[in-house]
């Protein structure tokens, strides 16, 4: 692996890792609220990892399948990322439940904006609807970066050999 493709495969790594953790807080119930300022950094750094796997690999070779990419990946990493995809996505999905509208405040009062029609809501509900959106931004950028991290180490031209044990 070269060493721009392993610096972008610890970056997805760690980053995927921040994004797994955040969306574990978001499901314990300690009353924590994620700040919006984190969500928003962690998502806007998927897009040049992810970006540069995808450059990396149309220079490396260019046009490959994602079944030539998966034939690549040792059997036991395969179940690792397909569970890690699964579950981000279920997490994902998740997100869409509860009451709709997004968590604003106004004079001190809080209310959910669901297409101009504001709801007043508790503290709790206010909470778990940025928890939410946190929860659903940061699977999906968290699926990003497992996709990142095997394009990064499995990736490459077409004529090199799967790695043993796929």
């Amino acid at each position: 692996m070269t060493t721009d493709r392993t610096i972008n495969f610890w970056c997805a790594v760690g980053v995927g890792t921040l994004c797994g953790l955040v969306v574990a807080i978001t499901w314990l119930p300690l009353g924590w609220v994620v700040p919006q300022g984190l969500t928003i950094g962690l998502f806007i750094l998927i897009f040049p990892i992810f970006g540069w796997a995808v450059i990396r690999e149309a220079a490396g070779g260019g046009k490959m399948k994602p079944n030539d990419l998966l034939a690549r990946v040792p059997t036991p990493a395969r179940y690792i990322v397909g569970g890690a995809l699964v579950a981000l996505w279920l997490s994902v999905m998740t997100s869409f439940f509860g009451p709709a509208g997004q968590p604003v405040t106004e004079n001190g009062r809080r209310y959910l904006n669901n297409h101009g029609e504001f709801t007043e809501v508790d503290q709790d509900t206010y909470d778990d609807a940025l928890n939410r959106g946190a929860r659903g931004f940061l699977s999906g950028a968290a699926a990003f970066c497992v996709v990142a991290g095997v394009m990064s180490k499995y990736g490459g031209t077409r004529d090199s050999e799967p790695p043993n044990g796929s």
